[in-house]
C-alpha cells in the first residue's frame, strides 16, 4: 500500500508510532496520514 496524505488505517498508525519511537515527533498516533507525518517520512528516508 502506498501511503500518502489522506491515507488512514493500521499501517499509517504503525508508521506514526515508529517515527515517534525513533525520535521524529509526529504527534499523537491517530492513524491518519497528514502533512506532519508526510514531512517526517521524507526526512527519515533521506537519513537512511
Amino acid at each position: 500500500m502506498l501511503l500518502q496524505v489522506g491515507s488512514q488505517g493500521l499501517q499509517v498508525g504503525q508508521l506514526q508510532a515508529k517515527l515517534n519511537e525513533i525520535g521524529f515527533n509526529c504527534g499523537r498516533v491517530d492513524s491518519i496520514f497528514g502533512p506532519k507525518p508526510n514531512k517526517l517520512w521524507k526526512i527519515s528516508k533521506e537519513n537512511i
